[in-house]
């Protein structure tokens, strides 16, 4: 399959070109950031954000030692509860490598505790809707065609609510590639809060094996208005060196194709893959100590 975006480079395609060509890849896995590496945003925050100024989204009584509401206080609170998101985010950075985004992964997931399955969803539509602003990288759709095509099987490794990122390539992204593959749901690791159902606890990895599992993989909102998002992170942290914490618990010693990614936190991941891929989103961007010198550029 050919590449026909301008964006990429010829040793860069050449590169690329060596991976979908050679048939001994053919059933290897090729891993993806989503974030700002398959779309242009952050679909997690774009919500969070979107929510929170709609008034969609209130914070849960644990906020309030960020000093993001008082009790008795209202949703906003002493201080914006975005922006203070996105200070945790930068509050610890060190050689490039930002630390915070840990903390404030996890903060946003959380941020949704109390709202069902089926709303988390629909929030996401919305933003997804045409003239909303978030689109897709077209170079990055050309490259997993031609990873489909070849038989190389493709992963998302996401530090995004995994809500978010699967209605997202769902609605915006799989439309895309059916006629090569597509992604599918349970080929989606990210960051997942526990869920309440009735009495009883459901992780991700239950709700894709269960009675439910056809709605549930089918961002089907409205048959999950009572699967209920806590405060409670599951499975492994999926930033930095959690997405190789991931990756390992699922696949073991394997070894990824190709890692493609657009952040420090995606360096770790990169590393242990054959190939790596660097979504360079600013041409001045210095490249992150945490990404391999070997690494491939796409200047986005």
């Amino acid at each position: 399959m050919s590449f026909l975006d301008d964006r990429w480079t010829e040793p860069t395609l050449q590169a690329l070109s060596s991976i979908t060509d050679d048939a001994a890849n053919s059933g290897r896995i090729a891993v993806f950031d989503f974030d700002g590496t398959i779309i242009d945003t952050d679909i997690t925050e774009t919500v969070a954000s979107t929510a929170w100024r709609n008034g969609d989204l209130g914070t849960e009584s644990f906020w309030w030692t960020l000093g993001v509401q008082d009790p008795g206080v209202g949703p906003q609170g002493q201080r914006d509860a975005f922006e203070t998101y996105l200070q945790i985010a930068d509050s610890d950075t060190v050689d490039g490598y930002p630390f915070g985004h840990q903390a404030s992964s996890s903060l946003v997931a959380q941020a949704f505790a109390g709202m069902s399955v089926g709303q988390v969803i629909r929030l996401t539509r919305a933003v997804l809707a045409p003239g909303e602003g978030v689109r897709v990288r077209p170079a990055i759709i050309e490259l997993l065609r031609a990873l489909l095509s070849s038989g190389i099987q493709v992963r998302v490794v996401s530090a995004g609510l995994t809500w978010c990122v699967r209605t997202a390539l769902h609605e915006i992204v799989n439309p895309l590639l059916q006629d090569c593959g597509v992604v599918e749901p349970e080929c989606v690791t990210g960051i997942t809060p526990l869920m309440r159902v009735g009495q009883g606890w459901l992780t991700d990895r239950q709700m894709l094996a269960g009675p439910r599992a056809s709605a549930y993989r089918a961002c089907e909102d409205a048959d999950l208005d009572d699967v209920i998002s806590t405060a409670t992170i599951t499975g492994p942290f999926t930033f930095g060196g959690g997405k190789v914490g991931a990756w390992r618990e699922a696949f073991g010693e394997e070894v990824p194709v190709l890692m493609v990614g657009d952040g420090a936190g995606d360096g770790p991941l990169m590393r242990e893959a054959d190939h790596a891929l660097w979504i360079r989103t600013d041409a001045r961007q210095p490249r992150p100590a945490a990404i391999p010198e070997s690494a491939l550029v796409l200047d986005a």
